[in-house]
């Protein structure tokens, strides 16, 4: 058998150097490229002679295989120092993607617990203002209420002070006589009475000074003294007798004779047990009058002191005198002119 020919397309191997000093093989063919019928025919004829040889003989190689490393060609003719940076810049920024992807996860992680914090938030300010308007109502409810119980004892207080107003009239007009000796006289509401044998006590009203005022009384006593005195010459607690009796004073005694520091100036009608005695004493006009069962008398005083008190002097023990009224009149009660008496 002939040992196979050698195959009229070789392949020659052509080391050049590069530029940074390493080998390159490049293999040049001189034929048509392998996939063409020719190279397909010979490679043919090739393993058929290789099945006939003899096996002692050596089959030569299909391919040629290099002995030393193939060196790839360099992408877009970059050096070896360029394909290093790339690989290190491609490390850092993988390096540096990771980052950004663990900070985008750490930022999400904090947007979702700020969003529920925010939530929280949201809800305790929107709790808050509930309870701010609900305050806002209570005290808007409060407020109407205060009114409401202010304008409330504010009426109750006026009504109070009305009541006070009568039941102080009430108790003026039940009782009097205000200045008096518990000594000698005893008064029990409008009545007065004498409780001693001593010598004359009067006992007297609170003073007056402006309007009408009119006081009556009636007893069973024999001697009694009825009048008005100078509110601040009055003597507290003393007779007011018409012999004694200061300047001021203005008497209408028992036997019908007016008196004034202990001078009789006039005479009018005799007292008589049973009977209404009045006097009136007009402010205004500062003139006393007197009254017999209604009927003026006719001689009064003029040039009265103001202001005064009336006075009522009491001689018969435990004998009651009776006010059957006391107080301010809205009309006077004189009729006719009668004849004016200065003070004594």
């Amino acid at each position: 058998m002939e040992p196979p020919s050698q195959s009229p397309q070789k392949s020659q191997s052509v080391t050049t150097p590069s530029a940074e000093g390493t080998d390159v093989t490049q293999r040049t063919q001189q034929s048509t490229p392998p996939t063409t019928p020719s190279r397909t025919h010979d490679l043919s004829q090739q393993m058929l002679r290789f099945s006939h040889s003899s096996p002692k003989q050596a089959t030569p190689p299909l391919f040629s295989v290099p002995s030393h490393p193939i060196s790839l060609p360099r992408p877009q003719n970059k050096t070896t120092g360029e394909l290093m940076l790339d690989i290190v810049g491609y490390d850092r920024l993988k390096t540096t993607v990771e980052e950004a992807k663990g900070m985008m996860t750490q930022l999400e992680r904090e947007k979702a617990e700020w969003t529920e914090e925010r939530k929280t938030h949201l809800s305790t300010i929107q709790s808050l203002q509930r309870e701010k308007e609900q305050i806002q109502h209570e005290n808007e409810r409060l407020r109407g209420e205060s009114e409401t119980r202010l304008i409330e004892m504010q009426r109750t207080m006026e009504g109070m002070k009305n009541q006070l107003d009568t039941c102080t009239r009430c108790i003026e007009a039940n009782n009097p006589i205000v200045e008096f000796s518990p000594e000698h006289i005893r008064v029990n509401g409008s009545t007065v009475t004498r409780i001693n044998s001593e010598s004359h006590v009067g006992c007297f009203t609170k003073p007056v000074s402006r309007g009408i005022h009119r006081m009556s009384i009636t007893t069973e006593m024999r001697y009694v003294t009825i009048g008005v005195i100078d509110a601040d010459e009055y003597p507290k607690f003393f007779a007011v007798d018409v012999d004694s009796s200061p300047k001021a004073a203005m008497m209408y005694k028992d036997g019908g004779s007016l008196w004034s520091a202990g001078k009789k100036v006039a005479q009018n009608t005799k007292l008589e047990k049973g009977q209404e005695w009045s006097v009136e004493a007009d402010l205004e006009k500062r003139t006393v009058h007197f009254f017999i069962d209604g009927k003026q008398q006719p001689h009064h005083f003029i040039n009265i002191p103001v202001p005064l008190r009336f006075v009522i002097n009491a001689y018969n023990k435990d004998v009651p005198i009776e006010i059957t009224f006391w107080g301010e009149v809205a009309k006077s009660h004189v009729t006719i002119e009668g004849t004016g008496h200065n003070l004594g």
